[in-house]
């Protein structure tokens, strides 16, 4: 920005220099694409939707992104007692096991509904191949093949949180894809 003001300011006194004149054009263009790039990065952090054109870096995308993590932060949760834990590594434990609990044995179950989506009839061979077991490692690869943080599942968890703890929830999942097949 100094340079570009230095040789705006230079142009003005001495306006027939031709060099002078494709280097601020040079910058400018240089500027323009950092200014992109910043208003990209400040996008990617706030995690907004949309973008207006012409935005350039603004004091929204700061304070959307500010706002999101102490909107996303835990610091207290509490247990099967009604009591309130706010230790890290209490939290962390207490996360992992209601997960575990969650995912695992009998207690699992899922409330299905019915919808107005339709969807294309299957030849003989497709639905032939539908027919066939479903091992762990096919749903893995599915999962893993899926955004991690782009669309939430129908019980509000993102494809993410199961792939971060795949080794905690992998069976558990896997169980319920094959019981639902």
């Amino acid at each position: 920005m100094r340079r570009l003001e230095g040789i705006q300011k230079r142009l003005q006194l001495h306006d027939n220099t031709g060099g002078m004149r494709r280097l601020e054009i040079n910058l400018q263009k240089r500027f323009s694409r950092i200014l992109n790039q910043e208003e990209l990065m400040w996008h990617q952090r706030s995690r907004a939707l949309l973008l207006a054109d012409g935005v350039r870096n603004t004091k929204y995308y700061h304070m959307q992104t500010i706002a999101r993590r102490k909107r996303i932060k835990i610091l207290m949760l509490k247990d099967e007692n009604g009591d309130w834990i706010n230790e890290h590594k209490a939290l962390k434990k207490h996360v992992t096991k209601f997960y575990k609990n969650l995912f695992a044995g009998p207690n699992h179950w899922c409330k299905w509904e019915k919808t107005k989506v339709s969807f294309p009839l299957l030849d003989e061979k497709c639905l032939r191949r539908l027919e066939g077991d479903i091992h762990i490692d096919e749903v893995k690869c599915t999962l893993f093949s899926m955004k991690p943080w782009k669309v939430l599942g129908p019980n509000g968890f993102p494809a993410g949180f199961y792939q971060k703890d795949w080794k905690v929830v992998g069976v558990g999942l896997s169980k319920l894809v094959q019981d639902a097949w």
